[in-house]
């Protein structure tokens, strides 16, 4: 550290800004936030920050990214990926997608620009410099009129380095060299800032000015690598939750414990989020590494999730010994909880409160009591004394412990419910209370199921065909989108970077008789179980093994699958409460096979030629169909939460928990989203098997379907796309201090 010091001090060593060199797609909005901080934070311990936003090999670079190196200090930005200059020499793109020059300003939507340091050359365009005449004359004259085709002033970057690339020891000899061969030139071993800083000096002329996300859309496509947002999903689900855990549930509950004159210990958050962004480097999150590394990945995900569910779970404890709420009568059993809410909006939704009811400390002689206790009937009532219907069942005994603070731990056995209730206009940043004691329960009439196939709210009427795909009704507007939900199975024979279909037909749920089973039929919420048995190939051919073996490209591989069958089976649970604009979906699967992805298809019939996706800190609208100088043979994008087709009438929009990637289809504007890839190979440049991109295993997904009015309500279903991260949550009650009331909002926002 000492060495480092004392390196940074005296400007022979540039560190920062970020922790890690992320990929911007694939991580929130806050983890780019938290990723600039803690590098910022770090290097100026170590001496100083460098001011160059460097990104020299993200997949691509999210369209605010402007606006937060602005922000946070920047000169510049540099990075090698999602725009293609045309050189000096070609007229200039008028809609600013293809610059001439490789340093443009780049401008967010917010209006803010940063300089941009592109590396039209890649960012090794200057390593292994020759330090002998013979061969040196022809490597500079090659160099330089790379650099000159496209500079836009006579600083031309040379970057000395790449992956895997040791230090070029002897570069003073080899820059001394090339002095004398160019003596009207000079060459300077230098920095990013410097060479920034000479660029801005030397400008005669206006830099043509990018706007917005830099992602390929008006180049051959291939350089963002977009099917990584598929690769080893695991490890995308692990990533949502971590994120979402800390910043959307515990940090949230801290602030109001904070409010409610608790103090947070920040340095373990800090210690949560430097595990979770340990594993955002872009060939991490992306899934394109080997198996080794990915496997640590998890352990980190385990750690971090670990200490972010015992904040959460702390805070939630710290928070419940202040509120002042109605206890159970003495001589009966029952539970006093409160519902979270850590969103910033109110909700309304079902919850399911699993609720300790009788408590017998010790260990055996306490589970015989718990579960000889008899269980009397319970009714629910809310803060405000209103009784709300529930539907109360028995989990049995089940074992829990105390850890006080002032002795041993406390082991103990209790006879637990699950209640299953409607928790209505819960406060955003706030909570309710509710009071389960015994007595007779209120009953609530109705139905939200018409038949076994049909499902159906003020809003909403989604009927289930004989083949399990959903025709859904929106009762606003009329209209019916039909054949939702039907998964599609494709081989895939590329790798973990890139996707390439096997030939043959894909295989498809439409038109095949399903098992549909209605599995909850209650006034706050209904369920419908569909089932499907896919009959999928094993593997690719075994021409993908011998193309593997060659290092034969991906895009060339004209590959098959295997003859020989294995049964997979899918399961979709299709779920429609009283109170949200939604259908909410489940999709369950064991995968058994290899080389192909999965994917679930919901057509739209919209009439547009573009659609919306967000992205960080953004929502934005892309085309369906990339520029004429598109050659990648996959369409497929990048979405964090949501992805949307809507026109003036109406509109489908589908919400996600860790699913990265879709595409837009052009037969009746079909949104399809991936499901699972599962490949063999990291690909690259080499032969690197990776058994584990295959991804073998159980897996469960959530999704929703979010109608839209129409092109007005993409925004709305934005939020209704965040507020379907988090659920509201539920704990029992403590000795109360009783400093706070029974229902509270903590903090207010517009």
């Amino acid at each position: 550290r000492a060495r480092l010091e004392e390196m940074v001090r005296r400007g022979r060593l540039q560190v920062g800004p970020w922790y890690v060199l992320q990929d911007t797609y694939l991580t929130g909005s806050e983890s780019n936030v938290r990723n600039l901080l803690q590098g910022m934070a770090m290097a100026r311990s170590l001496g100083g920050v460098s001011r160059i936003g460097y990104l020299p090999d993200a997949f691509g670079n999210a369209g605010q990214l402007p606006q937060l190196l602005v922000q946070a200090g920047m000169i510049a930005a540099a990075f090698g990926r999602g725009v293609s200059p045309q050189g000096a020499e070609n007229p200039g793109d008028p809609e600013g997608h293809r610059p001439r020059h490789s340093e443009f300003f780049w401008q967010s939507p917010d209006g803010s620009r940063i300089l941009s340091l592109y590396f039209a050359n890649w960012y090794n365009n200057g390593m292994e410099i020759p330090a002998d005449e013979e061969t040196a004359r022809a490597w500079w004259e090659e160099h330089l009129s790379g650099a000159r085709r496209c500079a836009a002033t006579n600083h031309l970057l040379l970057m000395n380095g790449c992956d895997h690339q040791p230090v070029q020891k002897d570069l003073p000899e080899a820059l001394k060299l090339a002095r004398r061969l160019y003596p009207d030139a000079e060459f300077v071993q230098s920095s990013l800032e410097d060479c920034a800083r000479g660029v801005l000096s030397e400008l005669t002329a206006p830099l043509e000015v990018v706007s917005g996300e830099l992602e390929d859309q008006q180049t051959e496509g291939n350089n963002t690598l977009r099917n990584t947002a598929s690769a080893r999903w695991y490890l995308k689900a692990l990533n949502r939750k971590n994120e979402n855990l800390l910043q959307c549930r515990a940090e949230p509950m801290w602030a109001m414990a904070s409010l409610a004159g608790a103090s947070c210990d920040g340095d373990l958050f800090r210690h949560a989020w430097k595990l979770l962004m340990q594993n955002h480097p872009h060939d991490s999150i992306c899934g394109c590494s080997v198996d080794e590394v990915h496997r640590e990945m998890e352990t980190r995900f385990e750690k971090s999730i670990a200490l972010g569910e015992s904040l959460l779970a702390s805070g939630r404890k710290v928070l419940s010994g202040k509120i002042a709420a109605r206890t159970v009568p003495q001589r009966q059993t029952g539970a006093a909880f409160a519902v979270w809410n850590t969103s910033p909006w109110a909700k309304s939704a079902v919850v399911e409160a699993t609720l300790g009811v009788a408590r017998f400390c010790g260990v055996q002689d306490a589970r015989e009591a718990a579960a000889a206790f008899k269980l009397p009937e319970y009714r629910l009532g809310r803060s405000d004394g209103r009784e709300i219907p529930c539907r109360v069942e028995d989990l049995g005994p089940r074992f829990g412990y105390d850890l006080p603070d002032d002795r041993f731990r406390q082991p103990y056995f209790e006879r637990q419910v699950r209640v299953t209730f409607e928790a209505r206009e819960v406060p955003a940043f706030g909570y309710d209370t509710y009071l389960l004691a015994e007595g007779e329960p209120k009953r609530d009439a109705g139905s939200l199921a018409s038949d076994d196939h049909t499902l159906e709210n003020e809003w909403i009427r989604v009927r289930v065909r004989p083949d399990g795909a959903l025709d859904l009704t929106d009762k606003r507007t009329g209209r019916t989108y039909c054949g939702l939900a039907v998964f599609e199975d494709m081989g895939d024979v590329g790798d973990e970077y890139i996707f390439r279909a096997a030939t043959g037909d894909p295989i498809t749920t439409e038109g095949r008789d399903a098992r549909i089973t209605l599995i909850e039929d209650a006034p706050m919420r209904a369920a419908i179980r569909v089932e499907h048995t896919l009959e999928l190939p094993v593997r690719a051919d075994d021409a993908l093994e011998r193309a593997r073996e060659a290092m034969t490209p991906r895009p060339s591989r004209e590959i098959g699958r295997s003859a020989r069958t294995a049964p997979v089976k899918v399961e979709l649970t299709v779920s429609l409460s009283r109170r949200e604009k939604q259908v909410n979906l489940t999709v369950k699967f064991h995968n058994a096979v290899q080389d192909h992805r999965l994917r679930l298809l919901f057509p739209t019939g919209v009439r547009k030629d573009a659609h919306w996706a967000d992205s960080v800190f953004d929502l934005v609208r892309r085309p369906d169909v990339p520029g004429p100088r598109w050659t990648n043979p996959s369409r497929c994008d990048r979405m964090q939460l949501y992805a949307a087709v809507a026109d003036e009438t109406g509109g489908l929009g589908v919400a996600n928990r860790g699913l990265y990637e879709y595409e837009i289809l052009p037969e009746r504007r079909t949104l399809a989203v991936t499901l699972l890839r599962a490949v063999g190979e990291l690909g690259d440049w080499g032969v690197f098997p990776t058994p584990g991109a295959q991804c073998p295993g159980a897996y469960e997904m959530r999704l929703a379907i979010l109608p839209l009015t129409g092109e007005k309500d993409v925004e709305e279903g934005y939020r209704l796309a965040h507020c379907f991260q988090t659920d509201l949550e539920a704990s029992a009650l403590r000795e109360s201090d009783r400093t706070l009331p029974e229902r509270k909002q903590f903090l207010e926002w517009s």
